[in-house]
């Protein structure tokens, strides 16, 4: 497995949103996600980076520290059906 620290402020950032997706959107937005609770989710995205920091939606920000990354989920599934689209030609 791969491995990866959450520092503090992250772990903080973590739980300020959770709880302003669950004061905003309520109980039924934690479950919207292909049956997976919003945390999970989360959790989730994280493993994955870890696991392949250079995977499609998965960006670089060296502005907020040497080892930082994003991940944005829908470029993921965008660069997925895009590459599907290339391959199927």
């Amino acid at each position: 497995m791969a491995k990866f620290v959450l520092t503090p402020s992250a772990e903080a950032d973590i739980e300020e949103i959770l709880a302003w997706t669950h004061e905003h959107f309520g109980e039924a937005a934690r479950l919207r996600y292909e049956g997976l609770r919003y945390e999970e989710l989360l959790a989730q995205a994280i493993f994955d980076i870890a696991a392949d920091p250079e995977r499609p939606g998965c960006m670089s920000r060296p502005e907020l520290s040497e080892a930082a990354r994003t991940y944005h989920r829908y470029q993921r599934d965008a660069d997925a059906k895009s590459s599907q689209r290339k391959t199927a030609r």
